[in-house]
């Protein structure tokens, strides 16, 4: 279950193409029991 609230999560890789991104986690409950988690980078 995710909170309601500003949550920091890390973008690896290696390679430092997402450094000093920012953006929004969406969560929608999906059939079944299922989550799907959307995250929309920007900088």
């Amino acid at each position: 279950m995710f909170a309601e609230r500003d949550n920091a999560y890390a973008v690896t890789g290696g390679t430092g193409a997402y450094k000093g991104v920012g953006g929004e986690l969406s969560v929608f409950d999906l059939a079944g029991g299922d989550t799907l988690l959307v995250f929309d980078l920007v900088r």
